[in-house]
């Protein structure tokens, strides 16, 4: 069976609440901790730092020789020479669009192709710019030289994502998924009717072929006439900056965006709207009202969409700013292992959430290493080695993290 079709069967499994519900409640759906309640670990984990020098790593690619790829959000690639404390950050020359580098906007997410030994080829994503303004948001797929130092453009994969202005919700977290498919988070470019709308790629879930951009045979929209909503794997989301696969089930979960409150950790349910809508059905459809709403509208709004699938877990009031996610994988992790790791922005914190086998979050743990400690973390990876790679996003002398088990 398809992985995807053999999710969809297991995500119908669980019981999704189909009544209005309050803020609070709507805060804490079935299997969702307090968020307030969690747990400030002491030695289970040792963070080390590998490389300095870098502004804003916003992904993190592995590369066969144990070098490490990495795009700079206002607009370089850049080379650590090993994952080794100690190791140093060269350029690599490459002809990129001009980014639009306002707010989030710049060099994004980046994925190296399964097959990049033989290739070669990195996706990379990124906002682009035209004559001073914004133009689109854009995944690009490259070739980088064997030595390293250089990456030539291949072909322009999807474009067209929407962008706003301010460069406010850009999302784009690309991620090779089970199948070898490509996974990429989208951000509703601060646009009020841009997550309802399935004819649009903002505050979507996208599931693609890695080659050809184009949506996937058996995607839950696959019949539609219309190319936009072909990619679509799920609706209906704010700004969702990370994307991970659970390996030993092959779910698909992410990591979202909030306004002034509920950023959200989600369970991907194909077809599945998140109720995002801050034009509550076009009824505020002028996009300078977004900014007005926008803190008052409900993340997983039910009374406007029943059926809309609640978070898996959410941060309540304050939000965090929560951003990448990946899963630990190993028994080397002792009882971290199958923990959803999420990175933190505003909070400058890693979240360690352990996930059981009905697919609910049952304990979130903020290790006192990583709590307010390294500035704001973004990127979060799984190297070759079975170490978590982080990405620090300070913005000046930014750090690419080590972190293994604590002994």
């Amino acid at each position: 069976m398809n992985k995807v079709r053999a999710s969809i069967a297991l995500f119908a499994a669980v019981t999704v609440l189909a009544s209005a519900c309050t803020k609070a409640e709507r805060n804490q759906p079935d299997g969702v901790l307090d968020p307030q309640k969690r747990s400030h670990s002491s030695g289970a984990i040792v963070v080390e730092e590998v490389a300095d020098g870098l502004n804003v790593g916003w992904d993190i690619g592995f590369l066969p020789d144990g070098k490490v790829l990495i795009p700079e959000r206002p607009g370089t690639l850049s080379v650590v020479s090993s994952t080794k404390p100690g190791a140093k950050v060269s350029k690599v020359k490459a002809d990129l669009p001009k980014p639009y580098v306002e707010a989030e906007g710049g060099l994004l997410g980046m994925v190296l192709h399964p097959d990049f030994e033989k290739s070669r080829q990195f996706t990379l994503c990124q906002t682009t710019e035209a004559d001073g303004k914004p133009k689109d948001i854009r995944l690009t797929t490259w070739r980088l030289s064997k030595d390293n130092k250089r990456a030539e453009h291949v072909k322009d994969l999807i474009t067209g994502l929407p962008i706003h202005k301010t460069g406010q919700h850009v999302g784009c977290r690309p991620t090779i998924g089970p199948d070898g498919e490509l996974l990429i988070g989208t951000g509703d470019a601060w646009q009020p009717t841009t997550s309802q709308d399935k004819t649009n790629l903002g505050g979507k879930v996208l599931r693609v072929d890695l080659k050809t951009g184009k949506g996937l045979p058996d995607n839950p929209f696959a019949d539609s006439k219309d190319e936009n909503t072909r990619r679509i794997l799920s609706f209906g989301h704010r700004n969702v900056q990370g994307v991970a696969v659970r390996p030993d089930n092959n779910e698909v979960w992410t990591v979202e965006h909030g306004p002034g409150h509920d950023d959200e950790v989600n369970l991907i349910k194909p077809g599945g709207n998140y109720g995002w809508d801050p034009s509550l059905k076009g009824e505020l459809s002028d996009p300078e009202s977004y900014t007005k709403q926008d803190p008052k509208t409900e993340m997983t709004n039910r009374e406007l969409y029943p059926d809309a699938v609640e978070a898996k877990w959410a941060t309540g009031t304050p939000t965090e700013a929560m951003c990448a996610g990946t899963f630990l994988e190993g028994k080397n992790w002792g009882n971290l292992d199958g923990s959803l790791v999420v990175t933190s922005l505003k909070g400058s914190k890693l979240l360690l959430m352990s996930v059981d086998g009905n697919s609910d979050v049952v304990k979130v743990d903020v290790p006192k290493e990583l709590d307010e400690t390294y500035h704001r973390l973004r990127a979060a990876r799984i190297g070759p080695d079975g170490a978590l790679y982080l990405t620090t996003a300070g913005g000046e002398n930014d750090y690419l993290l080590r972190v293994t088990p604590g002994k």
